[in-house]
């Protein structure tokens, strides 16, 4: 099991958990991309390569550099699938 904290200290390097699930029966391939947004504003964007058989779940961990502002900030993990967006939203603070 992997915990999300909803805190971190400036500037640190954190290990972002990222789940994956096919719920269609064919294979999907492309990017997970992970953003930080401050104030609506993406401060941040990185790109996870991923492959998934249909019906399949993943967990990839992308090693993440976070801001040195303090502040109320959202992770986004996205992809697009049939030109639509899926998207995980967790906040965090920076203290």
């Amino acid at each position: 099991m992997v915990v999300w904290d909803n805190e971190f200290s400036p500037g640190c390097t954190i290990d972002v958990p990222v789940h994956i699930i096919n719920d269609t029966c064919e294979k999907w391939n492309g990017f997970i991309e992970l953003s930080v947004m401050f104030e609506g504003e993406k401060v941040h964007r990185q790109n996870i390569s991923c492959e998934l058989a249909g019906l399949g779940k993943e967990l990839y961990e992308e090693k993440m550099k976070l801001p040195s502002e303090k502040g109320k900030y959202e992770l986004v993990a996205e992809i697009t699938y049939n030109g639509e967006s899926v998207k995980s939203i967790r906040d965090f603070k920076i203290k």
